[in-house]
């Protein structure tokens, strides 16, 4: 179940209204896509975008290097493209989502990590990348861990405080 957090889902809201230029994300995300990885982080929304050179960045500060992780950071997200929806609609999916007690499917926006994912192997990601993206919002693994469950705690970790 994810956690709700006022401060910071008031912050996550607001944030969406601002003016963005996603020349400057692409530009970072050149530096780490395939060119059919790339044509995927395009189709993002410029918050989507924004958000995901961020979570880049901070893994970046803390010493993370590795190339699907960090492929994986920039397209964590890319599944939200295929699924249309409005800011308002994401709200209540957030704020429905933290409400959750079991889990029951949460309709096509929930599946966003899944399509992702798919849309990822069908540009030719290497599978960690896509396993990455399809397990983001999973639950974290436990010890004995190996070097993609490493990577999924860091993702995980960093997408939650982005």
């Amino acid at each position: 179940m994810v956690a709700v957090r006022p401060m910071y889902r008031a912050k996550q809201f607001f944030r969406a209204f601002r003016r963005r230029d996603p020349g400057a994300f692409v530009a970072v995300a050149q530096a780490y896509l395939s060119p059919s990885q790339l044509a995927l982080f395009k189709q993002m929304s410029p918050y989507d975008q924004e958000h995901a050179v961020e979570v880049l960045s901070r893994l970046r500060r803390q010493g993370w290097r590795d190339a699907e992780l960090m492929q994986a950071a920039l397209l964590h997200d890319v599944g939200k493209a295929f699924v249309r929806s409005s800011l308002w609609r994401r709200v209540a999916h957030v704020l429905l989502w933290a409400a959750e007690t079991d889990d029951r499917p949460r309709g096509g926006y929930a599946r966003h990590a899944e399509l992702g994912a798919e849309a990822a192997e069908r540009v030719g990601s290497p599978p960690e990348v896509v396993a990455l993206i399809r397990r983001h919002h999973a639950p974290l693994p436990l010890p004995p861990r190996d070097r993609l469950d490493d990577w999924l705690i860091a993702l995980h970790v960093v997408d939650e405080m982005a």
